[in-house]
């Protein structure tokens, strides 16, 4: 079929060609750059989840060291977030097609955590909090 036609038409064949297949990698490129700043927000997510427990567990220790109640507000107010930021990451994995059993795994051993700091500060509180 090429053979038949002219360089010139040959030439300007071969130039579209490549002209299509330039097109292909910029839109493969635009749509792989697009995907790994989702990806980042996974990751960014799953930090923001660490830094959540860490200030979970400052709230606890505080309140062990200080006995005063004002951390059990802090406490709850960190876990709603932590919650937030949970749901926030779950989204992100949904767009993925990411397998969320291990969130939901870590988000029943924080609830659990919640109602046992919760039984903890009820038991400091009917004990008493001050020496």
């Amino acid at each position: 079929m090429l053979r038949n036609l002219s360089i010139k038409k040959r030439l300007l064949v071969n130039t579209l060609v490549v002209a299509i297949a330039m097109l292909v990698m910029l839109l493969l490129l635009v749509y792989q750059n697009q995907q790994l700043t989702h990806l980042s927000y996974l990751k960014i997510d799953a930090v923001t989840l660490e830094a959540d427990v860490l200030q979970l567990r400052r709230h606890e220790k505080d309140f062990l060291a200080r006995k005063d109640p004002t951390y059990l507000d802090k406490f709850n107010q960190s876990f709603s977030t932590m919650n937030e930021h949970a749901q926030s990451l779950r989204t992100h994995l949904d767009k993925f097609d990411i397998d969320v059993s291990s969130l939901d795994t870590f988000l029943e051993q924080t609830a659990l955590y919640q109602r046992q700091f919760d039984a903890l500060v009820k038991d400091q509180t009917r004990v008493g909090l001050d020496p």
